[in-house]
């Protein structure tokens, strides 16, 4: 899903949500949720998204997940851990596990609504659009606040939060040492108003304030303001999800480089338009870190769409578009504006899926991926992947 989520700022993370529908286990007070799925099981032809002489293999990744609910009179008490496993047939050097450990205590003290959380996660997949290797990196995250209910259907909310983001030593890019040039700690701090419109609909408008600070380049040191307006929609509804979108003020710390004011969003939605056509619309723009010293952020902006269409009892097809645009308009040093890069990912991907029953779902697709700038001729690339999921669980 473009990945969306986890490259907007701090917030995003240590927040589990409970599910809405009946867990799959149920353990006295304790509600479980497991998944098990297979994805990406198929066949890669540019394994290392190269321009020349690519690289094909089969590959495979296998994930777990489980999310523990304990409620505890008014109060709740939620775990989750998840596991992924990435197989290579031929690149045995590409394998890899993953871990993710998150936990999160809702507290409930009349109209005062504290609640703390934290989350750590091990990874080894391309942490950016810009970044095409697979490196490893130690995620760890922490929130902290409360929301305070004014009404039954108003409240004012506040938050502080902390994201480290570590990589290994000797995690390399195109020469460039990640864990020197990206390493880095965020502090977001963060107030506003939430109040449910409808029994379906909810506007949360905050205001933010962030500062992040790279242990080892303090080039891209930076401060940042924010205005968000944030819709979210309730599962029940025939629109589902949420959406933010506010203005934004990003202050390098680096007086050379310039500020940007401008607006920055998310979204995750799923429209059901019938009961047999619903669209996946996926999206983001905001300023990212770049892995080069001479251009320390760009400007991203992506979408992806994705209609899917019931033909007859268990079958749906599904039809994507999806595009990614990188704009380096950052620059150390005496350049012009013809001389910054631009670069575009597109892909376009279709497939079929068959729902048997309580959860379990087989997919088969298919993508064409390619990439283009126009400074540097050696990130271009052509990938298709030919694709195989299978889900069980919530």
């Amino acid at each position: 899903m473009l990945g969306c989520l986890l490259l907007w700022p701090a917030g995003a993370r240590a927040q589990l949500t409970a599910p809405r529908e009946a867990p799959s286990i149920q353990l006295g007070p304790i509600d479980l949720y497991p998944t098990l799925q297979i994805v990406d099981a198929g066949k890669d032809s540019n394994v290392f998204e190269e321009a020349q002489n690519p690289k094909e293999d089969y590959t495979l990744t296998v994930q777990s997940r489980a999310l523990a609910v304990m409620k505890l009179g008014l109060n709740e008490v939620m775990a989750s851990t998840g596991a992924d496993y990435v197989w290579f047939q031929q690149y045995k050097q590409e394998r890899s596990s993953n871990a993710q450990y998150a936990l999160r205590l809702n507290l409930s003290a009349g109209r005062l609504k504290p609640f703390i959380g934290a989350e750590r996660t091990r990874d080894r997949r391309r942490p950016t659009p810009e970044i095409d290797v697979r490196a490893r990196r130690l995620e760890r995250a922490a929130v902290v606040g409360s929301n305070f209910n004014m009404t039954e259907r108003t409240a004012l909310t506040a938050t502080a939060q902390i994201d480290d983001s570590s990589y290994q030593e000797g995690e390399r890019f195109r020469g460039v040492d990640l864990a020197q040039a990206l390493s880095r700690s965020i502090r977001t701090y963060s107030s506003g108003v939430r109040c449910a419109l409808t029994p379906l609909t909810t506007l949360v408008v905050t205001g933010s304030y962030e500062t992040t600070v790279f242990q080892q380049s303090h080039i891209r040191d930076a401060k940042a303001y924010s205005v968000d307006s944030t819709w979210e929609f309730s599962p029940d509804a025939a629109l589902r999800g949420r959406v933010t979108a506010g203005m934004q003020i990003f202050k390098p710390v680096n007086p050379e480089l310039a500020e940007y004011k401008g607006p920055r969003f998310v979204a995750g939605l799923n429209w059901s338009l019938s009961d047999v056509t619903s669209l996946d619309i996926v999206g983001t723009r905001n300023v990212s870190y770049s892995y080069k010293d001479t251009e320390p952020y760009y400007l991203l902006t992506g979408g992806r769409l994705t209609v899917i269409q019931k033909v007859a009892g268990p079958f749906d097809v599904q039809g994507s578009i999806e595009r990614q645009y990188l704009s380096y308009r950052w620059s150390v040093g005496n350049r012009t504006s013809a001389d910054l890069q631009d670069d575009t990912t597109d892909t376009i991907g279709g497939g079929i899926a068959i729902n048997i029953r309580h959860g379990f779902k087989v997919l088969f697709t298919a993508e064409r991926t390619a990439r283009h700038s126009n400074v540097d001729t050696s990130l271009n690339y052509r990938r298709t992947r030919l694709l195989s999921a299978i889900s069980l669980g919530s």
